[in-house]
């Protein structure tokens, strides 16, 4: 969801600033945030960092696109949440990490 959401809200606000029309980088910042909040409250069922930390977030948020686009979201998961990753059913072995 995270990634879908920041790549949705990268190409409406290229689309906005391509086409002149500011009002629509409202949307994007809505199609980028919207899809990761709900993730955060139904799925990770923790707190975005987005209020405290918004220019980490969204760098984080870049990089994890970068890494799925890649094809190693999963490895990277690993290796950030080591065993902890591994317990909660989190990291490569799921076939949810990674974008074939």
């Amino acid at each position: 969801m995270h990634v879908a959401g920041t790549l949705a809200g990268v190409g409406i606000a290229a689309y906005a600033l391509a086409s002149r029309r500011p009002a629509l980088l409202v949307a994007a910042l809505a199609a980028g945030y919207a899809p990761a909040w709900l993730s955060h409250l139904l799925i990770e069922r923790n707190r975005p960092e987005t209020f405290r930390e918004p220019l980490l977030s969204l760098q984080a948020d870049f990089a994890m696109v970068a890494h799925a686009l890649r094809g190693t979201l999963g490895r990277e998961l690993d290796g950030a949440l080591g065993k902890a990753g591994s317990a909660a059913g989190i990291g490569p072995a799921d076939d949810y990490c990674t974008i074939r």
